[in-house]
């Protein structure tokens, strides 16, 4: 009797730790990124409300752009506050600073600079290949020259893996023209373009055709009449596949953190 007792408590204690690796395994990837406008304007207050502002979304990835004043060491810490123990930055000379914080170990990590004005992000966190980028936002011809090398770079890469393309693209989409009324919008539509054309998929427009705005933020409108969305995650088809939803967020602590709102996408396990 006591045997098959033990034998009991045992399966037991099997099945109930196995239902809980699987329901890890089965959590969404949370996958953010966010222009944080001059290193959240260069104030520690500020950042510390971004600290906690990520504690609540519990995101696996973070990807940031214009990290301004931040080192290698300072993003580290930082995102060592929120749980993410891993991190890397890219930081040009006279240039904002593009970085990615993760749950888990970033690898592979190139930093190209050659010929960009901000550069990129090569890495791959678990199975997903990541380029985060801050186009140029002084030339727009530069913008397409950029979007175009790294677009050869994501089309080198293996197409039966997730590959994203997301960051600050300073670039606007044919699909939202309905809401652009100014003169001189639709010339920018060519980094998307091209993007689509190459057959990446526009993560947020797939998700809401509705048109929508990531710039800029509540406290930042100002005199600015045009709203546009310029804050993309671009996916290949196999990461198409896994996308559960995408949204630009707005909440109380985006309205006034950046002038930019935003994207938290959900990715299927």
């Amino acid at each position: 009797m006591i045997r098959i007792l033990r034998v009991f408590i045992l399966l037991t204690g099997l099945l109930f730790f196995g239902t809980v690796n699987v329901s890890a395994q089965q959590k969404p990837l949370k996958i953010v990124d966010y222009n944080v406008l001059t290193g959240f304007q260069k104030n520690p207050a500020q950042a510390a409300v971004f600290v906690a502002w990520v504690k609540t979304i519990q995101p696996d990835i973070v990807a940031m752009e214009e990290l301004s004043t931040f080192t290698q060491d300072s993003l580290e810490r930082m995102a060592n506050r929120y749980g993410h123990p891993y991190a890397v930055l890219l930081a040009k000379e006279k240039a904002a600073p593009i970085g990615i914080t993760s749950k888990y170990p970033i690898v592979n990590v190139q930093k190209v600079t050659d010929n960009m004005h901000h550069g990129y992000i090569y890495a791959q966190v678990k199975d997903y290949h990541l380029l985060v980028t801050h186009l140029s936002p002084f030339s727009y011809e530069k913008c397409k020259q950029e979007i175009s090398t790294i677009i050869v770079k994501a089309n080198a890469l293996p197409q039966k893996d997730k590959i994203l393309i997301m960051g600050d693209l300073n670039s606007f989409a044919a699909t939202d023209s309905v809401a652009y009324k100014e003169k001189g919008y639709k010339r920018r539509y060519g980094v998307i373009q091209l993007l689509l054309e190459a057959g990446y998929t526009d993560a947020y427009h797939a998700k809401h055709p509705a048109t929508a705005f990531s710039y800029p933020t509540k406290k930042y409108t100002g005199g600015k009449k045009q709203f546009c969305r310029i804050d993309y995650i671009f996916l290949n088809k196999a990461a198409r596949k896994k996308c559960l939803d995408i949204q630009i967020v707005k909440d109380a602590v985006t309205d006034s953190l950046s002038d930019h709102y935003p994207l938290l996408m959900d990715m299927k396990p």
